[in-house]
């Protein structure tokens, strides 16, 4: 027999081989013990009713200041912990989100917060957005 075959049969013989659950982490058994890590755990659930642009979240991101940005299909939020600030797309405003429908966020080394899809970068000294423009071709191979 092949060393695969023998495995197969070990298994197969001894009793219960299979049937075993995996030892469980110890995250697992901590959430398990009363008073640890999941009496300190708390989630908010944000919704349209407290502010946000849209319901359907597509992008969640916490930035060094502690603000979390949620990206929509309406515009980026952005959760101070109290309340919610909406950025939305806003032809006559060339300062504003290059689009409402936001997918992708990060944040850059010097705390710009940067929009996928439509691509913008916050800054958050100005509380304003730059837009970069999609170019219509590939740059040149070199």
């Amino acid at each position: 027999m092949r060393l695969g075959e023998w495995l197969l049969a070990g298994v197969l013989l001894v009793p219960g081989a299979l049937s075993q659950s995996p030892p469980a982490s110890d995250l697992t058994a901590a959430l398990k013990l009363h008073g640890t890590l999941q009496s300190r755990v708390r989630f908010d659930h944000i919704t349209m009713a407290d502010g946000l642009s849209n319901d359907d979240v597509f992008a969640i991101l916490q930035d060094r200041n502690g603000f979390m940005w949620f990206g929509t299909q309406g515009g980026l939020n952005r959760y101070d912990g109290y309340r919610v600030t909406q950025y939305r797309y806003d032809p006559r405003n060339p300062n504003s989100i290059a689009g409402d429908f936001v997918q992708n966020l990060l944040e850059d080394s010097s705390g710009g917060i940067w929009t996928g899809n439509a691509l913008s970068r916050f800054d958050p000294q100005t509380e304003t957005f730059t837009r970069c423009p999609a170019t219509s071709r590939l740059p040149a191979d070199r």
